[in-house]
């Protein structure tokens, strides 16, 4: 008995053994079919591939770029590698018209629905205000006036109307520009973790924009290329594929490009970019190295990806020091001008409070001089006395006083040795224009032959400090103002202040107490 189960075990074993996988594969499950779903081969995603490249540095009427050029031909470059088939339009040649024959009218001929296209612009942008309170993006031409947007560059809404003239499933617009009023959305794009991605993206329609930065932002040039090119054309390379899928999609290149430029330049240019129409993606298919050369080869590109990035970074560092240094230096100036300006404004109130002191010491002099005109008048009319003596001559007449420079006699003359004037002083009382010019016409005293001084005349009587009316105390009068015999107008006449050594003009109406007239001429020999 136990030898014939040990017999049985022993087939069961060869039984076992007998038996392969294969043959369990060899027999179709019932009811259930297993078909694996595989994304579309990468180099079938297109049929043709067409690039537009337009470069301006020598604008007619705005000012030069420096490496618009250069960009539109390493991009030009780079295309042709990608398999694109490319126009190119630089300086004299993108004018209005060129860009728009071709864009509105060759490539709407030949590009078919699976197809792609791509519009790169290097040159300047601008945004306009418009009156409805929204914003309009240009693209200038070389043509474009300044002063006539609208009719001479071309407008965001005339870029709509090429992507709806285009039968292309993909279009991608590059413009190293900035400007707003772009008219871009980001919704309804497809996530990447989405069952059929690739798929998805390259079925459905993608017009899509990627712009250097936004309005009112400079489109920064350095190291040979627009800090905007330079990034697209890094990420082109492959440098946007950061998961090594081996290809890139417009996603990935905005990603890629906006931190860096926007580290770059400091933040003060930043990309724009999202989605005319549409919910696909533009895809670029990157060049593929050997499995073996690609493994030996990754962990280096990384390395130098992250040393890249680390130098950017310090580089950006360094521009943000620089910048923070000179916003100290400009706050060093600032609080130097504010110093500067506290001090003037001291200064200016210290001058105000002179000058408010020399006022009040004027108007003291002004209602001494009037008390004492006062005085006199009522002296005079107690004790009358001719106005002047009449048949006089100081020739040969006995020098009664001197001051150093002036003599006087007893006529009543008194002679300035310097000047060579004679002069004699009027009634010491109340004189208008009219009637001081009627004394000195008839005033016959040592001879006759007196008129009405100059003002000029008048300044050489000035001595600041001498008497009590700055003036010599040999001329007799209580005046502060003496009459000259210049006239403005018909009805206007100079006089001469001798409190402040000036000159001011009166209407032949005007009456001051303290307005005196003068005679004088000239030395008699």
């Amino acid at each position: 008995m136990m030898k014939a189960i040990r017999c049985i075990l022993f087939l069961c074993v060869l039984a076992l053994l007998a038996y392969t996988p294969s043959d369990a594969a060899s027999k179709p499950k019932r009811g259930v079919k297993v078909t694996p779903e595989s994304a579309p081969a990468l180099d079938s995603l297109y049929n043709q591939s067409y690039a537009v490249i337009i470069g301006v540095n020598a604008y007619d009427k705005w000012p030069s770029l420096e490496y618009a050029i250069k960009d539109a031909r390493a991009m030009e470059k780079k295309l042709k590698s990608l398999g694109f088939q490319t126009t190119i339009l630089l300086d004299q040649h993108a004018t209005k018209d060129n860009i728009l024959k071709i864009l509105g009218d060759e490539l709407p001929q030949k590009v078919q629905e699976n197809d792609r296209v791509i519009i790169f612009f290097a040159g300047h942008g601008q945004t306009e205000e418009i009156a409805d309170g929204t914003q309009m993006g240009y693209i200038v031409p070389v043509d474009a006036d300044t002063r006539n947007i609208f009719s001479t560059a071309i407008s965001m809404d005339q870029v709509r109307n090429f992507s709806r003239r285009l039968r292309a499933k993909h279009v991608l617009y590059l413009i190293d520009s900035c400007y707003a009023g772009l008219g871009l959305t980001r919704s309804g794009t497809i996530p990447p973790s989405e069952r059929d991605y690739l798929r998805k993206i390259t079925t459905r329609k993608a017009h899509q924009m990627l712009t250097a930065g936004g309005k009112g932002e400079l489109a920064h040039e350095e190291g040979g290329h627009g800090v905007f090119t330079k990034y697209v054309l890094e990420a082109l390379d492959g440098s946007a594929d950061r998961d090594e899928k081996g290809f890139i999609t417009f996603s990935d290149i905005a990603s890629y490009v906006k931190p860096k430029v926007s580290r770059y330049t400091g933040s003060k240019q930043v990309p724009q970019y999202g989605s005319i129409d549409g919910e696909g993606e533009f895809v670029f298919v990157l060049v593929s190295l050997p499995s073996a050369v690609q493994s030996g080869s990754s962990g280096l590109e990384r390395e130098r990806q992250r040393l890249t990035e680390e130098q950017e970074r310090l580089e950006a560092d360094r521009r943000t020091l620089a910048a923070q240094r000179a916003q100290m230096e400009e706050q060093k100036r600032l609080a130097e001008e504010q110093r500067q300006l506290v001090e003037e404004k001291q200064r200016i109130a210290e001058e105000q409070a002179r000058l408010q002191e020399e006022r009040e010491a004027l108007k003291k002099q002004q209602v001494e001089a009037v008390r004492n005109a006062v005085t006199v008048k009522k002296a005079k009319k107690a004790t009358p006395q001719p106005d002047t003596p009449s048949s006089l001559s100081s020739s040969g007449e006995k020098e009664i006083a001197s001051d150093g420079t002036l003599l006087a006699y007893a006529s009543g003359v008194v002679y300035d040795k310097k000047t060579g004037l004679e002069w004699f002083a009027g009634p010491d009382r109340d004189t208008n224009w009219d009637e001081a010019k009627a004394w000195v016409e008839s005033l016959n005293v040592a001879g006759g032959g007196w008129r009405m001084p100059t003002r000029e005349e008048l300044k050489t009587l000035y001595q600041k400090g001498a008497g009590t009316r700055n003036m010599t105390p040999l001329l007799k009068t209580t005046g502060w103002w003496v009459w000259s015999g210049e006239t403005l107008a018909s009805s206007a006449f100079w006089d001469f202040y001798f409190g402040t050594v000036r000159g001011t003009v009166l209407t032949r109406e005007a009456l001051y107490d303290t307005k005196r007239g003068f005679a004088v001429r000239s030395r008699r020999q």
